[in-house]
């Protein structure tokens, strides 16, 4: 846990993991070709954990995206694929490099590839493509 004094310096940091972390997360889904709803509960999770930033950008042109598409509990392919290029047009370098951001979108990925417990050869597949 970081102290409340403390905390105000690492803003920058939390929004540029947060949405390096969510790119990971959408690429992730995808890597079997279907979103499930462990899935989706990891979404809804990373939303809960960000909603401190709803007001800051870019997590304030994201969060509202990500709310839209989850009210009605299910992710369908064209909502991930927006959320997708909003994150991709809103990713930003200038906290972290890009080799750090991919990093914490590896984060992401990997997550969304466990979240159901089942590892499947489509996800393995994605995963070293991703990679390379």
């Amino acid at each position: 846990m970081q102290s409340p004094e403390y905390s105000k310096y690492m803003n920058r940091a939390r929004l540029d993991k947060a949405v390096n972390t969510l790119l990971g997360i959408l690429q992730g889904m995808a890597m079997d070709l279907k979103i499930s709803g462990s899935e989706v509960a990891l979404l809804s999770n990373w939303l809960d954990e960000n909603r401190e930033f709803r007001n800051r950008h870019p997590l304030s042109e994201i969060i509202p995206a990500v709310a839209s598409c989850l009210e009605d509990g299910v992710l369908d392919q064209d909502e991930r694929l927006d959320l997708l290029w909003i994150c991709e047009k809103l990713r930003s370098t200038e906290y972290y490099d890009m080799i750090t951001a991919d990093i914490k979108s590896l984060h992401g990925i990997v997550a969304a590839i466990s979240s159901d417990g089942i590892v499947t050869i489509s996800e393995l597949e994605g995963l070293s493509e991703w990679l390379e």
